[in-house]
This record gives structure tokens, C-alpha cells and sequence, in this order.
């Protein structure tokens, strides 16, 4: 008799948490929606943006190239130390526009900004994409910054 009592609470446990549960009003099932979302957490890529990771390897190219021109610049060779105080002027003009460049479409919004300067030519990538209301502001603006026309300002798709 006992057994059968102790199934028969057993059983009406079971089924008033079944219906507490289906009905959407026991605790757990009111907050396992906004619990959930607070157990997530976001790391970082294991690979870095495309952006960032070209920006992060030009860093480091024209670091190199500053301290081979800087050691040339030292020499007792007196062309070659101009040539290469020249070149050393030229690397740091050219790496102050494209940071500018950059930096005004970081401060237009965008996450990330890469701007590479050719000779004659801007190549802009800018991720999200750039709006178009804002494409014509860009290429003005940049073409300014680096002396060249906006004809020679292309803005790319990251």
C-alpha cells in the first residue's frame, strides 16, 4: 500500500511540474530566456579582420624599411645619405596622408578604415560599406588629403 501511495504522490509531483512547466510560469522558464543570452560570450577571432591583419603587416614592413633608410642615412657617403633622408621623408609623408585618410572614416563612422596611397592613386576599403551618401563626401575629402584628383580616389569593396 505504501508503494502505491508513494507512486501516486510521485506521479502528481511529476505532472503538476509538467503543468507548471507548459504553462509558462514557473521561474525557471519565465528567465531561461534572458539567463541564456548572458551565458554567451564573445571572443575574439582567432584570425584577425583582413583589414586589420594588411594594416598590422604594412606596420611592420615600413618599420623595417624606417630603420634600413635611418642606418643609410648614417652613412659616410654623402649622396647616399641624402637619397636616403629623402626616401625616409617620403615613407613618413606618405604613411601621415593614408593616416589621415583613415582617420576620416574612422571618425565617419566606420569600424574599420584602410587606405593604401600609390603614386597616384587612393585606394579606400572600409568596412561596413561605404553608404552613398557618404562616398562622395570620402572621395573628396581624402583627395584633398593626399593631393591627388578625386578621378584617382577608388573606393574597394573590403
Amino acid at each position: 500500500m505504501r508503494v502505491h501511495l508513494f507512486n501516486f504522490l510521485l506521479l502528481l509531483t511529476v505532472a503538476g511540474c509538467l503543468f507548471i512547466t507548459l504553462s509558462q510560469s514557473a521561474p525557471e522558464a519565465q528567465t531561461s530566456a534572458h539567463i541564456l543570452p548572458s551565458f554567451i560570450t564573445l571572443s575574439p577571432s582567432a584570425t584577425p579582420h583582413p583589414l586589420d591583419a594588411y594594416q598590422e603587416k604594412r606596420a611592420a614592413q615600413r618599420s623595417k624599411e624606417q630603420e634600413s633608410l635611418a642606418l643609410l642615412a648614417q652613412s659616410n657617403d654623402p649622396s647616399l645619405q641624402t637619397a636616403a633622408e629623402k626616401a625616409l621623408l617620403s615613407l613618413q609623408e606618405k604613411a601621415e596622408k593614408e593616416r589621415q585618410a583613415e582617420g576620416l572614416l574612422l571618425g565617419m563612422g566606420y569600424e574599420r578604415a584602410l587606405c593604401i596611397l600609390q603614386e597616384t592613386e587612393l585606394m579606400i576599403f572600409a568596412s561596413p560599406a561605404l553608404s552613398d551618401a557618404h562616398q562622395q563626401i570620402i572621395v573628396q575629402s581624402a583627395a584633398e588629403i593626399c593631393g591627388i584628383l578625386p578621378q584617382q580616389v577608388h573606393l574597394m569593396a573590403p
